[in-house]
């Protein structure tokens, strides 16, 4: 009898450690395919733009759009938000359980860097930085207006003078 309680319980720990080992890991999955896919759809969106600029935070993005003509990136409650056309679409579907945060810089006058995190229940976390680079004729360099060169915003506003992106 004692044998049998011995194997039951190196069985439940066993089948404990396995269970948990697959709802943590599959959870990071998870994590780092929203992560990704936050950071090619930013990627997609704003590369080669005709211009930029990065907003110090992301309370007033659309106020300080030309709605007919500019589009953003930011993050709201956790969602990455796309605006386009008098339209803020929310991409839940890239964030459902995972809450994403992204800060934007100048890497130069004519890249753009960003940094894009996403944590579960604030335990997992993980975070890609990526680089756009704006269309370099005689648009002028990014336009940021606060802050060192080590200083992030939370927004982009970028734009195209002729063609779809």
């Amino acid at each position: 009898m004692a044998i049998l309680v011995i194997v039951l319980a190196v069985g439940y720990s066993f089948d404990y450690y396995v269970s948990k080992s697959y709802t943590v890991a599959s959870s990071q999955t998870e994590l780092q395919l929203k992560v990704r896919m936050a950071t090619e759809l930013i990627k997609d969106k704003a590369h080669f733009a005709d211009y930029m600029k990065i907003l110090e935070d992301d309370s007033n993005v659309i106020g300080q759009l030309d709605q007919n003509y500019d589009q953003a990136i930011y993050v709201e409650d956790g969602s990455l938000i796309y605006y386009k056309d008098g339209t803020a679409t929310n991409f839940g579907n890239i964030s459902d359980n995972v809450r994403l945060e992204i800060d934007f810089n100048e890497l130069d006058e004519f890249f753009l860097s960003y940094n894009v995190r996403g944590h579960i229940d604030g335990e997992q976390t993980y975070e890609i930085s990526s680089e756009i680079q704006k269309n370099i004729e005689d648009y002028g360099p990014i336009v940021k207006d606060f802050g060192d060169e080590n200083s992030t915003g939370k927004a982009v506003i970028f734009g195209f003078d002729d063609a779809e992106p």
